[in-house]
């Protein structure tokens, strides 16, 4: 548990130092401790230090921040993740990226030298009632309102 909360500091706690580098919309990071006293960072493999080697995710994954909650002790990523449609398409339709699904992530103890990750567990829930759409039938520019629930499910656990 140590580390997870940022107030938490001393020579045994891994800190993870992260980058989010805007050329090609990768989000990297690195181990090591930080000297409070000092104020100097000191990467446990600075061969791999932030921006040379390790990734959060290996896709388009960028802009990302934590968050830690208090209540159930561990460390929230969200990130952002680009589409494939071409500039002209997201000018065009307003938008070019979305929210990732919100991931925990924790030091891996086993290997003590990277994190590991996975979706909290709230997204299980959201798509607990599926509905199924078979005979919508969509025309170009057309706007069909669907009655999927409430809407407010996905911030529910905030």
């Amino acid at each position: 548990m140590n580390g997870l909360d940022t107030s938490v500091n001393g020579p045994e706690v891994k800190h993870v130092l992260k980058a989010s580098l805007d050329d090609g919309k990768n989000d990297y990071y690195a181990l090591g401790s930080y000297d409070i006293k000092k104020d100097v960072w000191n990467p446990d493999n600075p061969e791999l230090d932030v921006g040379i080697g390790l990734r959060y995710d290996y896709g388009k994954f960028y802009a990302s921040k934590t968050f830690y909650d208090q209540n159930k002790h561990w460390r929230i990523l969200w990130g952002w993740t680009g589409e494939t449609d071409s500039e002209y398409a997201d000018v065009k339709k307003g938008w070019a990226s979305l929210q990732t699904v919100p991931r925990v992530v924790v030091f891996d103890h086993k290997t003590k030298t990277n994190v590991l990750q996975w979706p909290v567990e709230e997204v299980e829930s959201l798509r607990s009632n599926k509905r199924e759409f078979n005979k919508v039938k969509l025309g170009a520019g057309s706007i069909v309102p669907l009655d999927v629930g409430r809407a407010s499910q996905v911030c529910d656990f905030l």
